[in-house]
């Protein structure tokens, strides 16, 4: 999750007994955010904004409601950030998050799509754009997201993996299984990669490199070729 610290720059707004309450109350806020202790954290972010509403102490306050799953409340904090500063690109990031959790793969597209109008260097938020094309079935839009997260973090493993995935999906088999060994060298310790390796091979009949991966799997896991082959694992979201 994005929370974004506040320095003492809100200072030039508040004034006095204002400002001590405000940067203590913040200050406070982020160390229990940090902590895990989010509906401490949730209280400290309201008094801080009570003092001033700025728009990044709703935004921690809605990162603060989504983590323990207050989706109203964090969709409220988030929108409101947003009608405070348009061109803020963690509340869209954050936004797209909650509506990614309940489902709302579309809307969470848009929200990802808007932070990176804002921020076109926004590599987590390229990497869960993929996420939500992945989601709608839309495989080539979301290949495009994920090598541009690639672009951006080359040593980003799961982007790697899930742009395996989709060239998988797309059947485009040769890309795939490059974009797997490449992730099999940023994680050697994960067997997943093989496993899908192992399932590609096998399509395009060339059982010796099916077999070589299976054999790897099988030392890193232990796993059968039958339970391999019912794994399904999905892609996952970065807060």
């Amino acid at each position: 999750m994005k929370i974004k610290l506040l320095g003492l720059v809100f200072i030039l707004y508040c004034s006095g007994a204002r400002a001590d309450e405000f940067t203590g109350d913040l200050t406070l806020a982020d160390q229990l955010y940090s902590k895990g202790d989010y509906t401490r954290a949730a209280l400290a972010y309201e008094r801080a904004i009570a003092a001033y509403p700025s728009a990044a102490a709703y935004n921690n306050l809605g990162n603060a409601r989504l983590a323990l799953f207050d989706y109203p409340m964090a969709l409220a904090c988030f929108k409101k950030a947003i009608g405070l500063d348009p061109e803020y690109a963690e509340p869209w990031y954050n936004l797209g998050n909650a509506v990614y959790d309940q489902h709302r793969f579309a809307d969470a597209a848009g929200a990802y799509q808007k932070s990176i109008d804002i921020s076109p260097g926004f590599e987590q938020a390229w990497y869960n754009l993929g996420n939500a094309f992945f989601k709608l079935e839309l495989y080539s839009e979301a290949r495009k997201s994920y090598a541009r997260a690639l672009e951006l973090n080359p040593a980003d493993y799961q982007a790697a993996y899930n742009f395996g995935n989709c060239c998988y999906d797309l059947h485009e088999y040769p890309e795939a299984i490059q974009a797997y060994k490449a992730a099999a060298q940023l994680n050697p310790h994960d067997p997943l990669p093989h496993k899908n390796m192992y399932e590609l091979y096998l399509i395009i009949n060339n059982r010796n490199s099916a077999n070589s991966e299976l054999e790897i799997v099988r030392k890193m896991s232990g796993l059968l070729a039958e339970e391999l082959l019912r794994f399904k694992p999905g892609n996952t979201v970065r807060k």
